[in-house]
């Protein structure tokens, strides 16, 4: 969810007088009434979210704001972060979401971006980002993160289901927190407002971590996270039948790396997502810990 801007129009606006510092708590109420100027499906107190989860206790900013001459508000980018263990070792990440800049100040919209720029120490992921900004993004160093989304419909895949004998698929938050190990319990923890599931089967565990958003004005199930993907291949039909009957959706989508070389077949669309680390890869990175678990998408 970026930007509400060309890049182009940003280089041919006029020069403005405004300025870029680091969000405070006290900017929080007119920050969220900014936004949900350019979002107005997206109420004030929603976009609250974005500065009120707990996943570190040291947040270096609450993202950065642009203000005008008056000391208004006249532009935002909002940062969220999270310190991760990847098989790289603990790695703080930022993703970046939410670059909105009122038409008159677009010619300093930039400097938003380079403030993020210099978290140096961190894995910068974009999730959401406009072609505009991905095109942007990718001039200042980041790397492409996907090509493709994939649509599972039902019964699309239903030769898995001789793959799904002996399984079990858990969604009582009690029973899951049972079957999930340290990590996956504070994933639970962590993400009260998406959906979770575990299969099991044969000791092997897989957590699925999903929300339910519109998409292309088709209501769909939208896998954020898998702790095994193999074993959610080997179930996929019968998970996949479970999810969406318990979400009422017609089909289930995931980035094609949340499930790598594990990803059954599927309806392949474009999209576009970027990070910038020399600690990281593609592989490592998933859709936990971004807007995707804050805001509705």
């Amino acid at each position: 969810m970026s930007g509400v801007m060309t890049l182009a129009q940003s280089a041919r606006a006029g020069r403005v007088r405004a300025s870029v510092r680091g969000a405070t708590a006290a900017d929080v109420p007119a920050i969220t009434r900014f936004l949900n100027g350019f979002w107005p499906q997206i109420p004030p107190g929603t976009w609250r979210s974005l500065f009120e989860y707990d996943w570190v206790e040291d947040k270096p900013d609450l993202g950065f704001v642009l203000t005008d001459s008056q000391g208004a508000i006249a532009g935002f980018i909002a940062t969220i972060y999270a310190d991760r263990d990847t098989p790289h070792g603990r790695v703080r990440f930022c993703n970046v979401s939410s670059w909105a800049v009122l038409p008159e100040q677009r010619a300093c919209a930039l400097l938003l971006v380079r403030e993020v720029l210099n978290r140096r120490e961190c894995a910068i992921t974009n999730l959401s980002p406009s072609p505009e900004a991905q095109a942007f993004f990718l001039r200042t160093g980041f790397k492409p993160l996907d090509d493709a989304k994939l649509v599972w419909p039902p019964f699309a895949n239903a030769t898995t289901l001789r793959g799904s004998a002996g399984a079990r698929i858990e969604d009582e938050p009690v029973r899951m927190r049972w079957l999930l190990d340290e990590r996956g319990r504070r994933i639970l923890a962590d993400h009260p407002r998406c959906r979770h599931l575990v299969v099991e089967q044969g000791g092997t565990v897989s957590h699925v971590v999903r929300i339910v958003r519109r998409k292309r004005g088709i209501r769909v199930s939208e896998i954020l996270y898998c702790s095994d993907s193999a074993l959610l291949a080997r179930t996929f039909e019968r998970v996949k039948l479970h999810i969406l009957w318990r979400d009422r959706a017609a089909a289930l989508v995931a980035d094609a790396r949340i499930l790598g070389a594990n990803a059954p077949r599927g309806l392949r669309l474009p999209r576009k997502a970027c990070f910038r680390s020399s600690q990281v890869s593609p592989a490592d990175i998933d859709n936990l810990y971004s807007e995707y678990a804050l805001l509705p998408m």
